[in-house]
Order: structure tokens, then sequence, then C-alpha cells
């Protein structure tokens, strides 16, 4: 490279090319604001024309708020050099940006600040790249700490890194874990087969073990371990393990495996054994006969026991000496050592699953034991496209959904809210809530939204709001409304679930009138009325009933048509025959008239019907009339015809 001598060399200019080379923008600014000097890098990141020369013109303001702007000045003019400072900032169209700048203060030769200079760089796409990172890590965290499994992250020397919730089901603390080793947790006669297949996981990429992982209250279980290795953003080893709980599993193939001489002569508990396990079992010879098959594997297949007995593996499902688990079932029958194998397997009928088949060698050939996974795995592809199928959710669910920013303007809805406003998407987005609810529905809103914002506590779905639509649509709405958050964990809008219950609430009002009517109407009759259900509780009396029989309130109100009975009874000249009379009415379906006679007195007529609800009897209705007077009137009527009937015969003759 040639030398440049002091007469040509230019600082300014030659720092100018340098940046401009490595995309990095420059300004010098004097004291007043006037830029002394820049780079086209400078206008491109500021939405300048690249051509255009800033010199000698003002300075904008491109910090977003005065308080990030003061804390920069604050920092600059005491140490009179920032470098490396991070902050969002605004283009010339107002459009936001994250900017890296060094920035410098110039003294002159009596040591006064007279200028400031420094680079920028544009760095908002690294940090949008970050935040998305954060949300997605987020993503992932959620769903590592509600897995089932147990799930950590050892360094090359066993120490935990992370360990999500599940390790808690053993009875330790996130503490107890972090401050111990993995080899802590182990059977005894395990760790020295946990170590080597870690140091060999370290070397292959990938492992499988089957360990006792001790509880702290020093019961083991078993479980299925899976590892893989990663290099972190150090470059360091860490293993990736994944532990699933298979002590049932480890119990039923034990179980399995001492009896593997039996198999022909096996006795009726046994099978009771086999077809209460979950997972499929099955037993092929040496010439890939089926010899024992349980339920669950024939129903995996979907095929009946006799079908298979007796017949060829290999006959049953063509091309089957294509696939994996042909080639580990081959393996085991002829080294006779166990294996495992899961793969996809597809049916003569057309259908896919996947499958975890662990195969044994026994005397007849080999035992397998298998499970069907395929929920697992489709769960798992699910995973990857989460996003696409939450939002395919969202669109499907019978619910509204929505998504609001702090100003209660809509950044997002479903088709089923829009049909429960009565508005289009393209009305919605962009818009407030009260576009939607009148003024009054709208306060109510504006209240709900400023309760969740300050306690941060979310509205259930318990949460009902009544309102009236812009458009004189009257809703009633039931739902969740709660607090969305952005990947520093800042309050940036709301989201919530509203479904229309509108048609709920006008039949509950309806019903509500329907039975108050009834119930007026039952008030208002002369006679007495009892409803008692199917289960011999009282549903429903009127005043009228009580007062007639002389029954306390008390007594009423407890709804035991038993102790109702024990109390009436003793009223009547012959209780004995009310009782029979009123057992065998509650196991009849017909109408029933009878008169009751009152030691008093008094006489009732009572009339019984049964309770038909739908095609379906649900108990009976009890009628009661008070006819004394009535009676009475009768009685002397007819005293009074025989009198006359008497002074008839004494005057005939």
């Amino acid at each position: 490279m040639a030398s440049l001598s002091k007469e040509k060399y230019n600082s300014e200019e030659y720092l100018l090319t340098t940046l401009k080379d490595l995309d990095i923008g420059y300004v010098k600014v004097s004291n007043v604001g006037t830029i002394l000097n820049h780079n086209s890098t400078f206008n491109k990141i500021f939405g300048y024309n690249p051509k255009e020369n800033l010199i000698g013109t003002k300075t904008l303001d491109y910090w977003l708020n005065s308080e990030d702007r003061n804390k920069f000045r604050e920092m600059l003019y005491k140490n009179g050099i920032v470098r490396k400072y991070i902050t969002p900032l605004k283009k010339l169209d107002g459009e936001k940006i994250f900017i890296q700048m060094n920035i410098k203060l110039n003294k002159n030769s009596k040591g006064v600040f007279i200028s400031s200079e420094g680079t920028f760089a544009d760095i908002s796409e690294r940090i949008k790249t970050e935040q998305k990172l954060k949300v997605s890590e987020e993503k992932y965290r959620l769903i590592t700490e509600n897995a089932n499994d147990l799930i950590a992250v050892l360094d090359d020397r066993l120490q935990y890194k992370y360990v999500n919730k599940g390790y808690e089901l053993l009875g330790y603390s996130k503490e107890e874990i972090y401050n111990s080793q993995a080899t802590d947790l182990l059977h005894p006669d395990d760790i020295k087969r946990a170590v080597k297949a870690f140091r060999k996981g370290l070397t292959t990429g990938t492992g499988l073990e089957e360990l006792r992982v001790k509880h702290k209250d020093g019961r083991f279980s078993w479980f299925e371990v899976k590892g893989k290795t990663y290099r972190d953003l150090n470059g360091k080893t860490n293993a990736l393990l994944i532990s699933r709980d298979i002590t049932e599993r480890k119990k039923a193939e034990q179980k399995l495996k001492e009896s593997e001489e039996i198999y022909h002569s096996v006795s009726d508990q046994y099978k009771m054994l086999l077809e209460s396990i979950t997972d499929g079992v099955f037993v092929l010879d040496k010439n890939w006969d089926y010899v024992m098959i349980n339920k669950t594997a024939t129903e995996m297949v979907q095929m009946s026991v006799d079908r298979m007995i007796g017949n060829k593996l290999t006959v049953l499902f063509p091309g089957f000496e294509q696939t994996q688990f042909f080639k580990i079932y081959n393996d085991v029958m002829n080294k006779r050592k166990t294996k495992r194998v899961v793969d996809e397997f597809i049916h003569p009928d057309g259908r896919k699953g996947y499958y975890e088949v662990s195969v044994y060698p026994v005397t007849e050939g080999i035992l397998c034991m298998a499970r069907d996974i395929t929920e697992k795995k489709v769960a798992e592809q699910r995973l990857l496209k989460s996003e696409k199928k939450y939002r395919e959710l969202l669109e499907n669910i019978m619910e509204g959904y929505f998504t609001l920013d702090l100003k209660g303007n809509f950044t997002f809805v479903n088709d089923y809210y829009c049909k429960t406003a009565g508005y289009s998407k393209e009305e919605i987005i962009g818009e407030n809530y009260r576009l939607i609810y009148d003024e009054k529905t709208s306060k109510k809103f504006f209240k709900m939204f400023n309760q969740l914002y300050n306690s941060g506590i979310p509205l259930p779905h318990t949460n009902r709001a009544e309102g009236l639509t812009n458009r004189g649509k009257q809703v009633f709405l039931e739902g969740l409304i709660d607090l969305t958050y952005d990947s520093e964990g800042k309050k940036v809008g709301f989201y919530g679930f509203a479904r229309d219950i509108t048609k709920k609430i006008i039949s509950e009002q309806k019903l509500k009138e329907s039975e108050e009517i009834l119930r007026a109407s039952l008030e208002s009759t002369a006679d007495g009325i009892l409803v008692v259900n199917e289960k011999g509780q009282i549903s429903h009396t009127n005043s009228k009933f009580a007062d007639m029989w002389r029954i306390p309130q008390d007594l009423i109100d407890k709804g035991d048509d038993q102790k109702l009975l024990d109390f009436v009874i003793n009223q009547l000249k012959d209780p004995e025959a009310f009782l029979s009379k009123v057992e065998q009415l509650y196991r009849s379906t017909s109408e029933d008239f009878d008169t009751l006679y009152f030691k008093d007195g008094r006489i009732f007529e009572r009339i019984s019907s049964p309770l038909v609800i739908d095609a379906e009897i649900k108990g009976r209705v009890w009628s009661f009339r008070n006819i004394t007077e009535a009676k009475k009137s009768e009685e002397a009527l007819k005293e009074n015809e025989r009198r006359l009937k008497e002074a008839g015969k004494y005057y005939g003759s």
C-alpha cells in the first residue's frame, strides 16, 4: 500500500471513505446543531437522499422521547465519549429504528467543547431477530415447563444447567437439583453404565438408556433417558436429556419375561394380565407365525385373533420385510439380544401410525411389546407448525377472539368475532373498540380494561357484559380478557375471547318469566299443590298446601317427602291406608283420585298424577282440595231428603 504524505492526508475524508465501505454512518455536528460533515451512509440510515449534501443544515431531533435523549447527553457530557450505545431512534419519516452509536465531544485548545462527532450503525434487523428469538424461546420454555417428561441440560461434567418442572415430581426443588450432579440421583448399580453412555453420547451425538432415578423419599423409578449433544454459543458441549417414566412398562416387561416359558399353557390369571396391559403384546415363532397376541395388539392392526394366530407376519402384512421393524425383529431373532425400534408403519388398509416396539428373545422366537405413539408424533409435527395452526384454530373456534393495543385499537379479530359484532375484518382492524359499541357499553369495557391493566389479573370466562352495538344489535357477551406483553415483559395490549350468549340469556329470561307466571298461578289456586321428584325430594309446593296440612315452613324447606309424610299421617283417620296408597302410586304411572278423612272432621279431595317431562316420568304431582263444607252441605241435603220422605209416608197414610 502506498504511504500517504502529511500534505495529502485528510483524516476526516479518509474516515468517511472507510466508514462508507463498512456501511457505517458518520456525522460531525457543531454545538449549535449545524452539520459540519457527514457521509452518505448517515443519509441512508436516517432516510435522507444519499446524494444530498447536509453540511450547513440543522440536525433534526431523532430521539423518540426526551428522557432517552437527556440520559444520553448526561452520559456524553460526563464522560466526553459514549461507546456502543444502543437506543431506538426515528428516521426522517418517523419510522422507528435501532441504532448502535459511538459519539465523542471535541474541545478546542482552551478545553471548551466545540463539536461532537460519531458513527452510527443500523442494527434494527438484529434487534428484531433477537426479539423474535426471545418470543420463540419463551414459547419453547412454556412447552418444556409443561411437558410430562423430565427435561434437563447437563454440561460435560454432568452438572445440571437447566431442569424443567417435571423434576418436581421426584420431590426435589430446582435448587436441590442444581446443587447436585446427575449421578447423585441414579441407582448405584446404574451409575457406571450411565457415565459410559454419557461419554459415548458426547462422541456419537445421541444416546438412549434405561436408568433408575431416585425420588427424594428414597424410592426408585425406571426412566427411559434419551440424550442429544450440542454446542452452546460459547462452543461448549452440552447434553439435552429427555427422561420418560417407564416404571409401569418395566414392571409389565419383567412379568412377561419371567413367564416366557409357559406361553402355551398360560393360566386364566396370566391371560387377564396380558389383556390388561395397555401395550400390544405378541409372540412370533422362528417361522414368523403368530403364536400369542393380546387384545391391544389386535386393535392396533384391526385384525381378529383368529385371523392372526398361526399365520405368518409376512403374509398378513405384505412388504413387511422391507421395514425397519422387520430388520430389528430379525436381528433379535438371530442374535438373541433385546432391542427397541421406533418408526412409522403403513397398514395394509392404508392407515399410517408411529409405533415403539421393544423386542425380546424368548424360547419360541421373539416377544414384542408395541406402543402406539402416533398421537405423540403427530403432536411433535403439529408443534413445528404451531403458528399456522394457532391462527387456523382462532379462525375456526366458535368463540370470538381479538387483540387490542393499549389505546383500545383492534390489531386482530377472527371471523367469529366479526360475525358477533356485525362488521368485517377490514372495517374493524385498526379501529377502536368504540366503533362497535355504544357509549354506555364502551364505558363498561373501558372500566374493565383499566381494572385489568392496573391489577394484572385476568378477567375470567364467567365475566359477563351486556351491550348494544352501534348498529343497534343487543349483545350479551361472556369471555376472558388478559394482558399481552412484549419480549421485554412490558404491557403492550390486551387479548380476549368473547362468546355471544345473547340467545342463551334471552332464553333464560323467558324461562324465568315463565316460571314466575307458573309460580304465581300455583299460588293463586285454591288447591294445595305438592310436587315430588323421582328421588323422593320436594321440588315445589304452594303456600295453600302448607296451610291446608298445617305444616311448618322449616319442614317444607327441608325438601324431604318422607319427613313430610311422617308429619301429616297422624292427622288422618286411616293413616295406614293413606301410606299404602302413596307407596303404591310412587310405583305407578297412572292418575288416581281419593278422598281423605281427618280426625278433626276435615275432608280433602286428593288427585295424584305422574310428572312427565320430555316423555319421561320425573316424579308425581299431588293436588289437595278442602271439600269439608261441601260434604257437610251434601250430608245436610241428604238428611233433609230423608226427613221429607219420612213426612210423606206419615201424611200419606
